[in-house]
C-alpha cells in the first residue's frame, strides 16, 4: 500500500510492508482494533481479510483493544461492524484487564465516572459502587458526553475527588480518538489532567492501563 504525506507533499510516497511478508514464521498474531481493524463506522476491508487469511492458515489471531469495556461487550460491536468471527479467535480488552485489576481489592468503594454506553463493565466487578462522596477508587472509562472537546468542563468534579484522595484508575489511556471524520476525546485526557491539577502527586495515587 502506498500512502503520500499530506503535509509535506513533495515527499515521496512511502511504501507500508503487507502483513504477509511480515508474519513468515510467526504462530500468532495480536491485532488493535480501533484504527487497524475498523474507524468506529466501518471496517477497514484490506485489513479483514489479511485476518481472515492468516487465521485460515492455522495460526491464532487475538484482537486487543484499549476499549473500557468487557470483551463481551466487542463482539456484537464487530459484528455490527461486518468483521466475521472467522477473522480472529478471541477478543482482549484493557475493561477486561482493569476490572480484574480493581477486583483484587474487592472491599474497595468504587465510583464508575462514564458514559451510559459503559455500565456494563461495572457487572465485571464485586466492589462496592457508590457515588463519589463515599468512594477510594474512580474507575475513569471515558468522557460523560462525546460531543465535549475538552476536558477542562470536568475540572470541578476532578478537584473535589483530589481532595478526597480518591485512587483514579483509568481503563483507556487513548487522549483522542478518530471517529469517522471526527474527534472525540478518550478517559486518557480527563486521568492526565486530573494528574496535572495535582492529584498525583505520589505515584500511587494515579494508574493507567496500557495495553
Amino acid at each position: 500500500m502506498l500512502m503520500g504525506n499530506t503535509r509535506q507533499s513533495s515527499r515521496s510516497p512511502t511504501r507500508l510492508t503487507p502483513l504477509r511478508e511480515l508474519v513468515d514464521g510467526y504462530d500468532g498474531l495480536l491485532c488493535d482494533i480501533w484504527g487497524v481493524v475498523h474507524n468506529g463506522v466501518a471496517a477497514y476491508g484490506d485489513a479483514v481479510d489479511a485476518l481472515c487469511r492468516f487465521r485460515a492458515s492455522g495460526r491464532l489471531v487475538i484482537l486487543i483493544t484499549n476499549a473500557p469495556r468487557l470483551s463481551k461487550d466487542i463482539y456484537p460491536q464487530l459484528a455490527w461492524l461486518y468483521v466475521p468471527s472467522n477473522a480472529y479467535h478471541t477478543v482482549i480488552t484493557s475493561g477486561d484487564l482493569t476490572v480484574a485489576r480493581i477486583s483484587e481489592r474487592s472491599d474497595a468503594p468504587v465510583f464508575h465516572f462514564c458514559p451510559e454506553r459503559d455500565r456494563s463493565v461495572s457487572e465485571g466487578l464485586t466492589n462496592p459502587t457508590l457515588e463519589l462522596a463515599a468512594a477510594r477508587i474512580c474507575l475513569l472509562t471515558g468522557p460523560l458526553d462525546d460531543a465535549i472537546e475538552t476536558a477542562d468542563v470536568y475540572q470541578d468534579i476532578l478537584s473535589d475527588m483530589g481532595d478526597k484522595a480518591v485512587e483514579m484508575i483509568c481503563a483507556n489511556p487513548d487522549l483522542v480518538v478518530r471517529s469517522a471524520d471526527r474527534m472525540v476525546i478518550c478517559a486518557g485526557s480527563i486521568a492526565r489532567l486530573y494528574s496535572e491539577m495535582g492529584a498525583s502527586a505520589a505515584t500511587d495515587r494515579f494508574v493507567t492501563h496500557q495495553k
